[in-house]
């Protein structure tokens, strides 16, 4: 998890902000998952990772968030659309 974290960190993935007034922290919690790689000797290996997530029944629309989802697409995925869509 302590190198998940430094990775955050080094990568600027958030900004520490002063706390409105009249406003209450979010609490959050760790979710952790095993990833499985494949290095460049073919050998698997387990990766570790780790990101923070906001207790989302403690937030409210519009007030404490307005995007719920950031989608990230692949290059491989781009990939096998366009040439899905060629074939068709």
């Amino acid at each position: 998890m302590k190198e998940e974290f430094n990775s955050l960190i080094e990568n600027d993935t958030w900004n520490l902000i002063s706390l409105p007034n009249n406003r209450k922290v979010l609490g959050g919690k760790w979710v952790y998952k095993r990833k499985r790689v494949v290095d460049a000797n073919g050998e698997l290996r387990i990766r570790y990772k780790a990101r923070w997530v906001v207790k989302d029944y403690l937030q409210r629309h519009g007030i404490d968030f307005d995007q719920t989802w950031a989608s990230v697409i692949k290059l491989m995925t781009y990939k096998a659309l366009f040439a899905y869509a060629a074939a068709n």
